[in-house]
């Protein structure tokens, strides 16, 4: 899905879709095990995803007409992430947990949506060549994956030291 992006800003939005669509799936879930698996997957995604954008497509852009921008985007990063935090540290069972995913939904849509794509980008896409925009795309996929790959690793291994200890 997101292995040949057009570009660097159509692979963040492919990205921010596909939040979109866990989001949803988890606000729909009703199983604590179905909850547990789109949860992991949610934030293995937000989290790779973050990562990315904080070490890699946020220096690469910065300019001084977008300076404002960037700094505020971090700023919701910060916040997206402590509203996943809410989410995996509750009960996946507990009547809050709807409400949670709702605001984490709607910071993690706000922030994509409207100060990215609608703010962020278009200056972007004004000020950088095609071309450049489109290796960059081939590079944030493949460091993408390498973020992704890690995470899992952490995750698989963070599984089995937790069933060690029981």
């Amino acid at each position: 899905m997101w292995d040949t992006p057009a570009c660097a800003l159509s692979f963040l939005v492919q990205q921010h879709d596909e939040a979109d669509v866990l989001f949803d799936l988890l606000l729909a879930a009703q199983e604590p095990s179905r909850r547990r698996t789109l949860l992991a997957e949610l934030t293995l995604s937000l989290t790779a995803h973050m990562q990315l954008e904080e070490q890699l497509f946020y220096p690469a852009v910065f300019a001084p007409n977008v300076e404002d921008e960037l700094r505020e985007a971090n700023e919701d990063h910060l916040s997206i992430k402590n509203a996943v935090l809410d989410l995996v540290t509750l009960r996946l069972d507990d009547p809050q947990f709807a409400a949670k995913v709702r605001v984490a939904m709607e910071q993690a849509s706000h922030h994509a949506r409207e100060e990215e794509e609608g703010e962020l980008f278009p200056r972007i896409r004004a000020r950088v060549a095609p071309d450049q925009l489109q290796a960059f795309g081939l590079e944030l996929a493949a460091r993408y994956k390498a973020l992704r790959r890690a995470a899992s690793l952490r995750s698989l291994a963070g599984s089995s030291a937790q069933r060690l200890r029981l």
